[in-house]
């Protein structure tokens, strides 16, 4: 699976199975301080997304694997017996 995140760092992505659902999120804040004639503006700018799937039962949630390269997410699954299948895992974005 792909996902297009442009603008985002690796540090910004979280990927997260629980019971069959894959979480994808990111979040990007920054913070501007401009000093001009005794004026001060700050500026918050949040850029956030979050996109949910329901996965097929058998795919092995601690054996997907994410890497990140040019704001592009890949993700690889892999089966497994149902008996090997956890609920819970978070996804280290490599």
């Amino acid at each position: 699976m792909q996902v297009a995140l442009p603008g985002f760092l690796k540090e910004e992505i979280h990927v997260l199975v629980d019971d069959d659902i894959l979480t994808i999120s990111a979040e990007k804040k920054t913070q501007e301080f401009l000093d001009s004639s005794g004026y001060i503006l700050n500026e918050f700018d949040v850029d956030r997304m979050e996109r949910k799937f329901r996965l097929a039962k058998g795919i092995g949630h601690e054996k997907i694997q994410a890497e990140f390269e040019n704001g592009v997410l890949n993700l690889s699954f892999f089966d497994v017996p149902l008996e090997e299948e956890k609920d819970y895992q978070q996804i280290k974005v490599a």
